[in-house]
């Protein structure tokens, strides 16, 4: 296979039987082959696709990551982080690394929000295997994309020499809006291999 094709989905914990039809269907008309998701409802083992696998790591509410991918693609290695937040899977010829950042809340405090660029995902991401890590950062690098400056997301992205799709494409859009604004706290990165 000389390509796959990645989608990331924020679900904004929408499990209901309707939501997971229409991610069925946008799945299956868009021949996705790996489909990333961030903030997982409960009801995540409700998908029901024969060509593919799904690797669920949501909490008990709810919160978390989910990778849905082709049984054509053979997974050599699967790690999910405790908190999570973190869902990794490495097939033949790359890794791919879901994410999902804590958000501005008083139940995370700027540590524990920070802690996950600057000691969490550095666990999961190696110079040495071609990687992409995607997801909902709820972070963003420059104080002008909206959303909460991160410096450690930025010292992430040049610890890993990982090229931010949207700068490489020249297509800086904000990928996330509501009634306050718009950011790019969903996020593509990959490593130049």
């Amino acid at each position: 296979m000389d390509y796959i094709k990645i989608s990331t989905i924020n679900l904004k914990y929408d499990s209901s039987q309707q939501a997971i039809k229409y991610l069925e269907n946008y799945v299956i008309n868009n021949r996705i082959d790996v489909a990333c998701m961030q903030e997982t409802g409960k009801k995540m083992n409700r998908i029901q696709l024969n060509d593919y696998t799904l690797i669920n790591n949501s909490s008990s509410t709810g919160r978390g990551t989910a990778i849905l991918f082709h049984k054509r693609l053979k997974a050599i290695q699967i790690e999910m982080h405790p908190n999570n937040r973190i869902i990794k899977i490495k097939f033949e010829n790359i890794s791919i690394i879901n994410t999902y950042g804590y958000p501005k809340s008083e139940a995370h405090e700027p540590p524990k929000r920070r802690s996950l660029f600057s000691k969490e995902l550095i666990k999961y991401i190696s110079n040495r295997e071609p990687t992409i890590l995607l997801g909902d950062f709820n972070a963003v690098e420059g104080k002008n994309e909206g959303g909460v400056y991160m410096k450690e997301l930025t010292i992430l992205r040049k610890t890993f020499n990982l090229t931010d799709l949207a700068v490489h494409s020249q297509k800086i859009e904000p990928f996330f809006f509501n009634s306050a604004g718009k950011s790019r706290i969903d996020r593509i990165y990959f490593n130049p291999q």
